[in-house]
């Protein structure tokens, strides 16, 4: 594999010195050195895992949803609300026109 780096910080637009230059290209090689070890790797084709969990017994782990019908007694709210109008909250005007 051949980057080439100057040509990567063109299109990056980055502008970096010649030190830093030759330092990148010699961390590029080591990590080209390594993914090479990896690709050498065999790998053995295992069975996947849904073909494993198909033997096993799976059950749905979720319960459904439920429609909670909470009734909120209106007067004990209102009771609690520091200014109030009739059936309703009083706040702050927070919109100045």
């Amino acid at each position: 594999m051949n980057i080439n780096i100057e040509e990567i910080l063109k299109l990056a637009n980055l502008q970096i010195s010649k030190e830093d230059l030759s330092s990148f290209n010699l961390q590029l090689k080591k990590i080209e050195s390594f993914v090479n070890q990896i690709e050498k790797i065999s790998i053995k084709v295992r069975t996947s895992t849904s073909e494993k969990t198909d033997k096993l017994t799976l059950k749905n782990i979720y319960r459904e949803d439920l429609e909670k019908k909470e009734v909120i007694d209106r007067d004990l709210v209102l009771e609690q609300a520091p200014l109030k109008n009739g059936d309703y909250f009083l706040t702050q005007k927070i919109i100045n026109k």
